[in-house]
């Protein structure tokens, strides 16, 4: 389960899902093919981390979580 919270990237704030046990994020699932993966794990960057997780209705989607690895320059 997530929260968001903002995130400032580039002098904008965004939107970044992280953990929360009691906490669930209401949006929108949008049907996207295998090969785009690449492109939108490189458009997000390198704070985001996509993971599997499993919605209310039992089926499973790609997400972007923040990624709470150390960045390497």
């Amino acid at each position: 389960q997530y929260t968001t919270e903002n995130i400032e990237l580039d002098n904008e704030i965004f939107l970044i899902a992280v953990a929360n046990a009691n906490k669930n994020i209401d949006g929108h699932i949008l049907q996207i093919f295998t090969d785009e993966l690449p492109a939108l794990d490189q458009y997000e960057g390198t704070a985001y981390i996509r993971i599997s997780c499993a919605l209310k209705s039992g089926k499973s989607a790609w997400t972007y979580i923040k990624n709470t690895q150390p960045l390497l320059n």
